[in-house]
């Protein structure tokens, strides 16, 4: 979101750090997946999550690009509507962790 408002590199930069901050995903899924399978499937579900992530790094810069040259450029501003559109994919993400997302580890009963 930062990125489509930065009017100089400075901001761009922050925006690019704090980008790459919040990269926790990956490690997010691995995760998840260590806690919900088997030792037996593990294997299998750890190579989807790559999968999967590269599937998103090729076809998310596709869409952005696709979405960007059906923009009228003939407006200033033509490119905040590919930058809005992922940031407000960014927040749906964010919504379904939050409120979504169940905790993976079984409950331990305290004696």
């Amino acid at each position: 979101m930062a990125t489509s408002f930065s009017n100089n590199f400075a901001l761009f930069v922050l925006a690019r750090f704090v980008g790459g901050i919040s990269k926790g995903n990956i490690s997010l899924c691995m995760s998840i997946i260590t806690d919900v399978s088997s030792v037996k499937t593990r294997a299998f579900g750890m190579a989807l999550v790559g999968v999967a992530f590269s599937v998103g790094f090729i076809a998310g810069p596709t869409i952005g690009a696709l979405f960007a040259r059906s923009l009228n450029k003939s407006v200033e501003s033509w490119y905040l509507a590919p930058s809005l559109c992922a940031f407000t994919f960014a927040i749906c993400d964010l919504g379904i962790i939050a409120f979504g997302l169940k905790e993976t580890l079984p409950k331990v009963s305290s004696r």
